[in-house]
Formats: C-alpha cells, structure tokens, sequence
C-alpha cells in the first residue's frame, strides 16, 4: 500500500516539473539582414550556445530567425545583442504582425 502510495506521488510531482519547464519556454521571430547560406550557418552556430537557447531556425528566403529559449536563463534583448555582435540588424517581430518593434543597428 505504501509503495504503490510512493509511486504515484513519484509520477504526479515528475508531471509537475515538466509542467513547469515547459512553462518556461518561449519563442521568438527576430527579423534580421541576412542574405546568404553562410549567414544562416553562422547564426544557427553562434545562437545555439547561448545561455537558455534551446532552438534555433534562421529562414534565408524571409530573413527572420526563430529562436526557441528558457525565459529563465535569457530575454528577447539579450538574444538581439548576441545577433547584433555577429554583424546582423534586428528587429523582434510581435505576435501582432503590424506591431513590431524598432530596428537595432550596431
């Protein structure tokens, strides 16, 4: 009885957790001024290893860069910075397509 008591305590406080980290899981659109294949290749390298990242697509054809992240480890801002450092503008595009923010430069 009490095993069977610990067992599914174990697998209600296991469901918690990944609700939890799943929580803390964002994404976001990051129009930039990439051009080429190379381009992409570098910020899908680069991005990977920041702190919190957890995916990375960059889109040549649209320019945009989609980035998958742990809100808890990093920000949207600081994410921008680390594109800005490779040479790119950026600008974060809202979920309200005609709201955006304004663009970066270096």
């Amino acid at each position: 009885m009490t095993l069977t008591l610990a067992i599914i305590m174990l697998v209600l406080s296991t469901g918690q957790l990944v609700a939890q980290k799943t929580s803390d899981r964002k994404l976001v659109k990051i129009q930039t001024n990439l051009d080429c294949h190379s381009c992409k290749q570098k910020i899908e390298k680069h991005m990977t290893f920041e702190k919190g990242v957890t995916s990375v697509e960059a889109d040549v054809p649209t320019k945009i860069v989609t980035i998958g992240y742990r809100n808890s480890r990093t920000n949207e801002e600081k994410l921008c910075e680390a594109i800005e450092k490779l040479g790119y503008k950026v600008e974060v595009i809202k979920e309200n397509k005609e709201e955006k923010s304004g663009i970066r430069t270096n």
